[in-house]
């Protein structure tokens, strides 16, 4: 008769010798785990058999967490590079060279040398360098993009707001964009030409909880975005070289835009470009006499001190008393 083998209903598990360095087994922490099961099998387990098992997991864990930055940063301060940071510089359309002063480029440089690190393993200071250029006012939201390229290159690229006007406040003119945005440089008033100056704003330049200009931020009020738009639409006219600045300080009472030309006489437009108010002439009469006037020398060189072009006649205002004449 045959012997049969009882199964004592367990399952026999295969045991491993040893680990291998490198081998897969789901990371350190794993690895851990596996090699206590080598050193405490369950059929030998005792409490301190427990003890020591979990203690070592605990050590090869800790061991994970505490090498990978310190071995990153050492790889990365390893490989780095000097860096050298290239912009791509605004320019006007058709033209290499860039309108930005060198000056201006040279503290935008400095911007990103001081905040990104040679570490080419190293986001954080990307980031912390493109949020400080958004910071600048020069870049409009979400700011330029910051990217590492090999050998120390560090490309800074995005879109740029363009210089428009000043607007005057005392003797300090402030440098703004085509939306009403402060940038960050400010003249003397009058040493800012050939760009041209909005006078009279209702409100201060923007600033911080401090007191301090906040280059980016949006002039508030609405008159100094109804004086750029003039500006806008007349710096196309041949009678532009006339054209010294708008004063905008009647706009929000009154609803008046009044230019200034370098010869110092007033041109009375009215309300702003695509607002005409009820009883103006629309804009497009308003450019011919303007483009009319500011193009006769005759007219140029009398210095009639203002001349109204919203009204349905254009009348001169010749006395100093204020009297009108057709």
């Amino acid at each position: 008769m045959a012997k049969t083998r009882r199964s004592s209903g367990k399952k026999k598990s295969k045991s491993r010798p040893y680990l291998l360095v490198g081998e897969p087994v789901g990371g350190l922490i794993g690895a851990g785990r596996t090699l206590a099961a080598i050193l405490f099998k369950k059929d030998d387990e005792t409490a301190f058999g427990r003890i020591a098992g979990a203690a070592l997991v605990t050590v090869i864990a800790a061991g994970a967490a505490l090498g990978v930055g310190p071995l990153r940063e050492h790889v990365g301060d390893t490989r780095a590079d000097p860096l050298d940071v290239r912009f791509q510089w605004p320019t006007l359309s058709g033209e290499t060279q860039t309108w930005l002063p060198q000056s201006i480029q040279h503290n935008l440089i400095e911007t990103v040398l001081t905040r990104c690190s040679p570490n080419p393993l190293d986001t954080e200071s990307l980031e912390e360098a493109q949020w400080a250029l958004l910071q600048t006012g020069w870049f409009p939201e979400p700011g330029p993009t910051v990217t590492r390229r090999p050998r120390g290159v560090i490309d800074v690229a995005g879109a740029w707001r363009a210089p428009a006007a000043v607007v005057r406040v005392g003797s300090v003119d402030h440098l703004v964009a085509w939306g009403g945005e402060l940038l960050p440089p400010e003249y003397r008033a009058g040493t800012a030409w050939p760009l041209r100056v909005i006078e009279h704003p209702w409100a201060s330049p923007p600033t911080d909880s401090a007191g301090q200009r906040r280059p980016g931020q949006t002039w508030v009020g609405g008159d100094v975005q109804a004086g750029l738009d003039l500006l806008a639409l007349l710096r196309t006219r041949r009678a532009w070289e006339h054209v010294a600045g708008v004063d905008i300080g009647g706009f929000l009472d009154h609803n008046m835009l009044v230019i200034r030309t370098t010869e110092g006489a007033e041109v009375a437009w009215g309300a702003a470009p695509g607002a005409a108010a009820p009883g103006e002439q629309p804009d497009a009469e308003k450019l011919h006499r303007f483009d009319a006037l500011l193009g006769n020398s005759a007219w140029i060189n009398a210095g009639r001190p203002r001349v109204d072009l919203y009204t349905p006649y254009v009348y001169f205002d010749e006395s100093a008393a204020g009297a009108k004449s057709r």
